[in-house]
């Protein structure tokens, strides 16, 4: 009986994590990746294949997309990200390199 309701226990908790994750990443009808909580009526003319949204007011705004490590600015570990500039709708690139940025041609 003890292999059964940990069988059981272990189900339920990946049920849970499932619907959590569900709710976090999809992927819509038109084959777009989406990230984050979906605002109504974004992206009318679907253009882009990866939205990333943030967390912030009505329109999702200040979504980044990190790469490699990236820990807690109090601890001066913001290291390479890319999205949208500040905590507000600022429609403003934020590329951040820790030690700098570097562009190739």
């Amino acid at each position: 009986m003890k292999y059964i309701s940990y069988s059981f226990a272990i189900f339920c908790i990946f049920l849970l994590f499932s619907s959590s994750l569900g709710a976090q990443i999809k992927t819509d009808s038109l084959g777009r990746v989406l990230i984050g909580y979906e605002r109504a009526g974004g992206d009318r003319d679907t253009i882009i294949n990866l939205m990333v949204f943030g967390k912030n007011g009505e329109y999702r705004t200040g979504g980044k997309l990190s790469f490699g490590d990236f820990g807690s600015y109090s601890h001066y570990s913001w290291n390479v990200f890319a999205g949208e500039y500040g905590t507000t709708d600022t429609d403003q690139l934020w590329l951040h390199g820790k030690l700098g940025t570097y562009f190739i041609q």
